[in-house]
C-alpha cells in the first residue's frame, strides 16, 4: 500500500542515499554534483513543506517529489526514487499531478516545468506534460535535455 505524506529531511536523505540509477544519472547530467547528500539537500530545501512529499510503501520511503518555486508563478517539478519505487511511479506521477498540483495552484503557481533526459520522456508525457523544447548541450557533459510544462488550472 502506498501512502503520501509531507516529506521530512530524514526521508529525503534515505531516498537520495538509495536513489535509482536512472534518477542519479539525470541528477549528475544536470548538476555535475556526484554527492547523494547534495541531492537530498537541494531537493528538500528548494521546496516549501506544503509542496514536497514522500511516497511510503509499508512505512518505508521509496520516493521523494515536489514543486520547487522559481518565481511566485513558476515551479520546477522534481521526483526521484529508490529501486523499490519502479512499479509505483505511475501512481506517484498521478499523485504529483492531482493532489500536488492542487497545492501548487493554491500557492499561486500557474506553470510547472521539468527538464529531463530521454529516459524520462514517456513518463512525463503520460502525466500530461506538454513538450516545449529540445535543449541541446544543457547537461554538464553536453547531454540533450527536454523541456516539458504544465500550465493553468
Amino acid at each position: 500500500m502506498l501512502i503520501f505524506d509531507e516529506l521530512t529531511f530524514a526521508q529525503c536523505c534515505f531516498v537520495a542515499a538509495h536513489i535509482r540509477d536512472r534518477d542519479y544519472r539525470e541528477w549528475i547530467a544536470e548538476t555535475g554534483e556526484p554527492s547523494r547528500a547534495a541531492i537530498a539537500i537541494a531537493s528538500f530545501h528548494s521546496s516549501p513543506a506544503h509542496l514536497r512529499w514522500v511516497c511510503l510503501r509499508n512505512g518505508s520511503p521509496i520516493a521523494a517529489l515536489g514543486f520547487a518555486p522559481i518565481y511566485p508563478h513558476l515551479a520546477s517539478v522534481w521526483a526521484f526514487g529508490t529501486p523499490a519505487a519502479d512499479k509505483a511511479f505511475p501512481r506517484i506521477g498521478r499523485f504529483l499531478f492531482t493532489s500536488g498540483r492542487e497545492s501548487a495552484l493554491k500557492s499561486g503557481i500557474r506553470r510547472a516545468e521539468v527538464r529531463c533526459l530521454d529516459v524520462s520522456r514517456d513518463w512525463i508525457k503520460s502525466l500530461g506534460g506538454t513538450f516545449e523544447a529540445e535543449m541541446r548541450e544543457y547537461g554538464v557533459n553536453g547531454e540533450t535535455f527536454y523541456l516539458y510544462s504544465w500550465t493553468g488550472g
